[in-house]
């Protein structure tokens, strides 16, 4: 690592042939195995399960950890010291629900503007700004708390900060979308690739670190009045979120009492939602569109209350993941690529698109954009119903719902 040099990320998805090449892409099975990962990690947890230990012993929150006995076989010493890793919160996240804490703080210096139009409240854009300029402060005191025996990582804030700035919305649209959401998920990649977190620590980037990332975006969103970026209205799952549904799903797998169709029950909505990522995604919903029947502002969500386990719930969500997010053009073509997660192919304007340019170019025109393709309306509730039975024959072996460890990720 100490020769390793990080560079600024850019955009690497153009077009329809950079989509194609990204989904053939090493990166791409990184992501989606990243994301299996961290949900496989909080199958069963709620959010106060998730013990906040701080790695090299001292407690945060939750009962002290065990030291690791000197005596003992080799093997046994490592069992146990995997055993205290994966419940020793990474120093990493620790500082990222500082900074979290931070920037609710900072919303409160920021008030709204007073303004006609009720949504895009254009005081975010101050918020964004000072967003930016704290970000670096942060990574570089994360990265050398956190990078001691490799001084060298403190180069990465460089790399990791568009990640961290491109995850609460477009401060030009006033907007938010699953492709800011993707954003802060890149970054916990990122820090994972840096060895940062463990594969044994994917409880604490969903139910700490994610928890505490939702609770600002919570706050911008009501504060801010964000507009919902690139969403399809009553027809798709949420007009902010998708993995909020996913790993709050995950969590609910093998729960004794509560089913998919209990979000219909306000009261356990009220009691739960601070457990239960899932639950406070949908009590959000009936908070902020109260008035309107659930069926009627979020059919889709409607629909899967009907499914009988949470296990093809979260099997569908993947599915659903995957295809609006991970594979739509207007959402990975903001996602950036740098030498932590790599774009391997080279962008080759279209001959068409080429000569168009550079005729434009000539003539002293702007040159317009490429036109997204329409949205498609194949991902529905009947792919929910499917996924556990058609995505395992129509996937290898290493997409597997729940992948126990990523073939990418090397051991720690």
């Amino acid at each position: 690592m100490e020769s390793h040099t990080f560079a600024a990320p850019a955009r690497a998805i153009f077009e329809k042939a950079d989509l194609d090449s990204f989904k053939e892409s090493s990166t791409f099975a990184e992501i989606l195995e990243f994301v299996k990962l961290c949900a496989d990690a909080s199958v069963g947890k709620k959010i106060s399960d998730c013990a906040f230990i701080q790695e090299g012993g001292g407690v945060v929150e939750g009962e002290e950890k065990e030291a690791i006995g000197e005596g003992g076989s080799e093997q046994q010493q490592q069992q146990q010291q995997q055993q205290q890793q994966a419940t020793s919160c990474p120093e990493a996240i620790v500082k990222f629900c500082a900074f979290m804490e931070r920037l609710l703080v900072l919303v409160d210096e920021v008030p709204p503007l007073q303004q006609p139009m009720r949504f895009g409240n254009k005081a975010f854009r101050t918020w964004h700004s000072r967003l930016v300029e704290e970000t670096g402060p942060f990574l570089t005191d994360l990265l050398s708390s956190c990078s001691s025996s490799s001084p060298a990582l403190v180069g990465a804030v460089v790399e990791l900060a568009p990640y961290i700035t491109g995850a609460f919305g477009n401060e030009t649209r006033i907007d938010y979308g699953t492709g800011h959401e993707l954003s802060i998920v890149l970054f916990f990649l990122c820090l994972f690739k840096l060895r940062l977190i463990s594969d044994q620590q994917g409880s604490f980037v969903v139910l700490r670190a994610f928890v505490a990332y939702i609770k600002v975006m919570r706050k911008l969103q009501q504060v801010y009045m964000l507009e919902p970026a690139g969403s399809h209205g009553v027809w798709g799952l949420d007009d902010y979120h998708c993995l909020t549904f996913l790993w709050g799903a995950a969590q609910l797998c093998n729960h004794a009492t509560i089913r998919p169709s209990s979000v219909h029950e306000m009261e356990l909505l009220r009691e739960e939602q601070g457990e239960y990522l899932y639950l406070e995604g949908i009590l959000f919903i009936k908070t902020i569109k109260q008035g309107a029947p659930f069926a009627e502002t979020s059919p889709m969500l409607n629909d899967i209350s009907g499914m009988p386990d949470w296990m093809r719930v979260v099997a569908g969500l993947l599915r659903l993941f995957q295809g609006e997010v991970l594979c739509k053009l207007p959402v990975v073509q903001h996602v950036l690529f740098g030498t932590i997660l790599e774009a391997k192919w080279t962008h080759e304007p279209a001959p068409a698109a080429a000569a168009a340019a550079a005729a434009a170019a000539a003539a002293g025109a702007t040159t317009p954009s490429l036109p997204s393709p329409p949205l498609s309306s194949s991902t529905g509730i009947a792919d929910v119903e499917a996924a556990t039975s058609s995505s395992s024959s129509s996937s290898s072996s290493s997409h597997h719902m729940f992948a126990a460890q990523a073939p990418w990720a090397t051991k720690r």
